[in-house]
């Protein structure tokens, strides 16, 4: 791999970091102001609105424009609206309310606009047989910020007022554009000049999809994942060690710090399992590995009364469960790179995450009044079928070149 991608790398894993901490100093915020859970909710569910509308758009332009000069754009509109949000915040007769939410609509409209465009970034940058490893860099980065950030947004809270730590983060993006700027792109695979409507162009995707069996499998894949996993780690995990184990607030914070280990050291056992086998088994042996270790948990949850034992039990097998979801999500995420041609990858991204973006919200609610109403074992359960089902699905995709797969490259 050259020297730009490991820029790259650098600027995204600082970008993500500024992105993350911002994300907990603002939860800290609505939740410091207002003291309601209700406020705090409305703040996380008011950013799937513009993602859902901005999306399909994102995707468009992402495979449309020149790719850096677009990123750089985006950074730059970036930066701009946190210096607007940081002026705002000191207006007397403003309500921090408001510009907190409004703010968080702008941050969330260029995110999806980014998210988008740059999903192609690592194909462009590196040769096809290093996609694997790239990927897996990538996401030990993406570890990295999930781990610190919060320590980031705890200082801020603290030592400075959210003004202070809102200029802060700015100069961190400001950083990471001038990352950007050294970076070289060789291959720049772009619409420019094919003067099509945004409308047919995303009529054209979606036309793409439905008449590719592998694009059809992929769409629905990684949604799919996000609305089994997500949920589980993220709603039945906490529900169960602190409403049905009560463990202490010591026990959960060692369960979540074993957990953010275990996503470093799944990037790097990805970049190396990733190096030497093929994509599609590893997605699938992955699965496998999930399913079983969560059939461990929910056999210790039925037969064992102990409930230290249980925890302690959570604790290495929720590690595995990590590590195991760190290399079947780099494995998914470069199976994607390497079998959709560069000018289709934005749009064809945009797609997946608006399905996950639908699909998300609705496994978490659907998670939530599992572990209210019924025994956590259900929770598992239904989990363990997902996963079953997402097997058999990733068993009919094949490792094989996008001419067998019927993919054309429609830029």
């Amino acid at each position: 791999m050259n020297s730009s991608f490991y820029k790259y790398m650098f600027m995204n894993t600082m970008l993500l970091v500024a992105s993350n901490t911002l994300q907990f100093v603002l939860a800290l915020y609505v939740l410091k102001e207002t003291g309601s859970a209700t406020m705090f909710s409305a703040m996380l569910s008011v950013i799937i609105v513009p993602r859902m509308v901005v999306t399909p758009f994102a995707g468009i332009w992402g495979d449309k424009y020149n790719k850096k000069k677009l990123l750089s754009i985006y950074l730059l509109v970036y930066i701009s609206i946190y210096a607007v949000f940081a002026l705002f915040l000191n207006i007397i007769f403003v309500n921090k309310l408001v510009v907190v939410f409004v703010f968080v609509i702008a941050v969330e409209i260029i995110e999806t606009l980014y998210t988008s465009a740059n999903s192609s970034m690592v194909p462009i940058l590196v040769n096809k047989e290093d996609i694997g490893v790239a990927t897996s860099y990538l996401m030990i980065g993406e570890s990295i910020s999930s781990i610190f950030s919060p320590v980031f947004g705890a200082v801020i809270m603290e030592w400075l007022d959210i003004t202070k730590g809102v200029i802060l983060l700015s100069l961190v993006v400001l950083g990471s554009l001038f990352m950007f700027c050294t970076v070289k792109i060789e291959k720049n695979i772009n619409m420019e000049g094919k003067e099509t409507s945004n409308v047919l162009m995303f009529k054209e995707t979606l036309y793409l999809i439905m008449e590719n069996d592998f694009l059809k499998k992929i769409v629905i894949l990684a949604p799919l994942i996000n609305f089994f996993f997500a949920p589980l780690l993220g709603i039945t995990y906490i529900y169960f060690l602190n409403e049905v184990l009560y463990i202490s607030s010591f026990e959960y914070g060692l369960f979540e710090s074993v957990a953010g280990i275990a996503l470093i050291a799944g990037g790097v056992v990805s970049a190396i399992v990733l190096r030497k086998n093929k994509f599609d088994s590893v997605l699938r042996k992955s699965l496998l590995l999930i399913w079983g270790t969560i059939l461990i948990q929910c056999l210790t949850i039925l037969l064992n009364s102990n409930e230290k034992g249980i925890y302690w039990l959570m604790v290495v097998t929720g590690f595995f469960v990590n590590i195991f979801m760190s290399v079947m999500n780099a494995a998914t995420s470069t199976l994607f790179k390497q079998k959709i041609p560069i000018g289709n990858m934005s749009r064809i991204t945009a797609v997946i995450n608006l399905l996950a973006t639908v699909l998300l919200p609705i496994g978490q609610i659907m998670y939530g009044v599992l572990a209210d109403k019924f025994n956590i074992l259900i929770s598992f359960m239904v989990s363990l079928s997902g996963i079953s089902g997402i097997y058999f699905l990733c068993r009919s995709l094949k490792e094989e070149g996008n001419e067998k797969d019927g993919i054309k490259n429609e830029s």
